[in-house]
């Protein structure tokens, strides 16, 4: 896996992956970058009901932000291992794997504040949001501190090298 990238940086690279729909609330992503200062690059994986937003969202300029479309790939290691984070601005989820996929890569999560990301601030690295105000306050600091992203690369690895497989996750999500 790719280490954090070290010093300060000009621009955060969040990396979205998974399924294209309204429950993923990517429809929020225009009014998240409007407020933020901090360079961003979004880019976004996957596949879904949402996709035609989703590729007009990446067609459109964004200021000095990049809002990047792929298709559905069979693998998200190098995606996650290019980003500084994962971003998750989800209206509501169940067992969001991709959490725990995020900190095994050794990437802290910047997600919505609904109550599972809550949860799982408990067990890794991983940052909420409650509006663009707060997005673009975690985005700076993932920006301007190594030490952040350092913190959250070690910790996310621990995280999640203390469950061995897919059903340990979904077992620690149920708790």
């Amino acid at each position: 896996m790719a280490p954090h990238r070290q010093s300060c940086t000009d621009h955060v690279r969040l990396l979205f992956a998974g399924r294209l729909s309204a429950q993923k609330g990517l429809d929020r992503v225009a009014r998240l970058l409007a407020a933020t200062q901090t360079p961003v690059h979004l880019r976004i994986i996957g596949d879904g009901e949402d996709r035609p937003f989703v590729e007009s969202l990446a067609d459109k300029s964004h200021g000095h932000h990049v809002v990047e479309y792929r298709d559905h790939v069979r693998s998200v290691q190098s995606h996650l291992d290019w980003a500084d984070a994962s971003f998750l601005p989800s209206r509501w989820e169940l067992n969001p794997l991709f959490v725990w996929e995020s900190w095994a890569r050794g990437r802290g999560v910047i997600a919505s504040d609904i109550d599972v990301f809550q949860d799982l601030q408990q067990e890794g690295p991983l940052w909420t949001f409650s509006s663009p105000d707060t997005f673009a306050q975690v985005v700076r600091h993932l920006s301007a501190s190594e030490a952040l992203r350092r913190d959250a690369f070690d910790r996310g690895v621990i995280a999640a090298s203390q469950l061995r497989g897919k059903s340990e996750i979904i077992d620690q999500l149920n708790r």
